[in-house]
C-alpha cells in the first residue's frame, strides 16, 4: 500500500501544514473576488462609455471603453463598442482593428461585422464592406444597418437592383435613411 507523504502512518507522520492550506484557500477566494470585482468595474466602465457615446462625449467614451479592454482583453463587446467611437471620430483603421479583434474573440458578434463593414465602406473598400455586412446579416437577419450599409456599398459598385433590395429590407426594419433611398 502506498501512503501519501502528507498523510503517512505511525510515528514518522508529518503534520499537515494547515496554515499553507488556509493561505491557498484564501488566495483562491481572493482571485475569485478580484475577478468578480474587475468584471463589475468593466461593466461599470462599459455603461459609462455607452452614456458618453450617446451624449457625443467621444473622448470620454473612448477612455471608458479602453478601460474595459484593459481590464478584460477577452471582452469582444468592449472592442466593438470602442470601434463605434473610432467610427464616429472618423478613425476607420482603428475601428477596423477593434472590430477584427472583436470577431476573433466572438465570431457570432454581428455588430462587429457590421461596424467593420461600415468602416470599409467609408474607406471606399466596397467589396470588403459587402463581405462584412453580409456576414452580419447571416448572423443576425434583422441587422438593420448591415442591410443599409451593404446597400450603399452595392450602389457604389453599380449594382442598383441588389442595393434597392437591401434598402427595402432595411426600410422594413425601420431605417429611415433606407426608406428615403427607396423614393
Amino acid at each position: 500500500m502506498q501512503v501519501h507523504p502528507e498523510f503517512g502512518r505511525g510515528k514518522g507522520r508529518r503534520k499537515k501544514d494547515v496554515g499553507a492550506t488556509n493561505r491557498r484557500a484564501t488566495a483562491g477566494v481572493a482571485a475569485v473576488l478580484l475577478t468578480a470585482f474587475l468584471a463589475a468595474c468593466a461593466i461599470d466602465y462599459s455603461a459609462r462609455g455607452t452614456e458618453h457615446l450617446y451624449r457625443g462625449e467621444y473622448d470620454e467614451a473612448l477612455r471608458a471603453f479602453s478601460r474595459v479592454v484593459e481590464r478584460d482583453p477577452s471582452d469582444a463587446m468592449a472592442y466593438s463598442n470602442r470601434a463605434c467611437v473610432y467610427l464616429v471620430r472618423g478613425e476607420f483603421e482603428l475601428a477596423i482593428e477593434d472590430c477584427t479583434k472583436a470577431v476573433e474573440l466572438d465570431p457570432g458578434l454581428a455588430l462587429a461585422y457590421d461596424n467593420r463593414g461600415y468602416a470599409h465602406l467609408q474607406k471606399g473598400e466596397h467589396e470588403l464592406a459587402i463581405r462584412d455586412c453580409t456576414q452580419a446579416i447571416e448572423i443576425d437577419p434583422k441587422s438593420v444597418m448591415a442591410y443599409y450599409n451593404r446597400g450603399r456599398a452595392l450602389e457604389a459598385r453599380g449594382n442598383r437592383g441588389a442595393a434597392r433590395e437591401d434598402f427595402r429590407k432595411s426600410c422594413e426594419l425601420g431605417c429611415r435613411p433606407a426608406c428615403e433611398k427607396m423614393r
